[in-house]
């Protein structure tokens, strides 16, 4: 078997120390990854993420207890109108069919008849127009004079049925509203009435994972990895570019830069009054 005796270094030695150095070089780079992840104002940021879930929750407990006695009001109004709404069916049906030939019948008189006999109307008045420009001939003239007046008073026709066509739909579709306005209005009523709710309860969902979907957890896991953190982080420096503050920086005027609200979360929230430090709210938020 061929030996190669010219090599200076061992070749199992090389391969030895090539998979050590290899070995310490991923464990390095694991550790820049982990050390560079690990800041110390998302600590912050989680325990503020715990707190001010639960202030959240006592906000959303605390409005779903004023509203308990009216809440039953508004939805059982709701329901009311709803079922008012069932009962009307019918003629809401049939005054959308009524629409839908409107519709189709005001397609007709003023595409097809009133807008293609208005072009024929615009050929004599250039035609007018022109014999005028040119002198004209008195007995041409007169004729399309006549031809003209015709011709516009049956445009004149057409453009009173286009008319009278859209004052129809005008109101079915106003009966139609009133039909749907109730069920309408009263649903704005209720989601008034319950929007505090809905607010706290919206929070809620991107702030406590037991209320997240399936795929919100997933989500809300994977975009505060490492390396994925780019995208849109939850836990992120909040910075605040202060243009009236500046400092030099090589003869440059360069406006201060504030990031104290990435652990000072609850500053301007009085929500936080009684929070402990760093979280709590500022003494005088004016």
């Amino acid at each position: 078997m061929f030996k190669n005796d010219e090599r200076y270094w061992d070749i199992n030695l090389l391969n030895k120390w090539f998979a050590i150095s290899s070995i310490i070089f991923l464990a390095c780079t694991i550790w820049l990854f982990i050390d560079d992840n690990d800041d110390e104002f998302k600590d912050y940021q989680r325990e503020f993420r715990k707190l001010e879930t639960a202030v959240v929750e006592k906000k959303l407990a605390e409005e779903l207890k004023q509203i308990e006695n009216d809440r039953t009001l508004y939805e059982s109004e709701l329901e009311k109108a709803k079922i008012d709404f069932e009962k009307n069916k019918s003629q809401l049906e049939a005054l959308e069919d009524s629409l839908s030939t409107l519709k189709d019948r005001y397609y007709v008189e003023n595409n097809m008849t009133y807008q293609a006999y208005k072009a024929e109307v615009d050929v004599t008045k250039y035609l007018i127009e022109a014999e005028n420009a040119h002198g004209g001939n008195t007995k041409k003239l007169t004729k399309l004079n006549k031809r003209f007046e015709k011709e516009n008073a049956r445009l004149y026709k057409y453009k009173l049925a286009k008319q009278k066509t859209e004052v129809e739909i005008a109101q079915v579709e106003n009966e139609i509203r009133s039909y749907k306005s109730n069920v309408k209005n009263q649903q704005k009523k209720l989601d008034a009435f319950l929007r505090k709710v809905d607010l706290a309860d919206n929070r809620l969902k991107t702030l406590d994972r037991e209320r997240m979907s399936f795929q919100n957890k997933i989500a809300d896991f994977v975009r505060d990895l490492p390396i994925l953190d780019f995208m849109a982080p939850y836990y992120k420096v909040n910075q605040i570019v202060v243009q009236d503050v500046k400092y030099d920086v090589n003869f440059a005027a360069v406006p201060q830069v504030d990031r104290c609200t990435s652990c000072h979360l609850g500053i301007d929230n009085p929500d936080f009054i009684d929070a402990p430090q760093p979280y709590t709210t500022h003494p005088n938020l004016d």
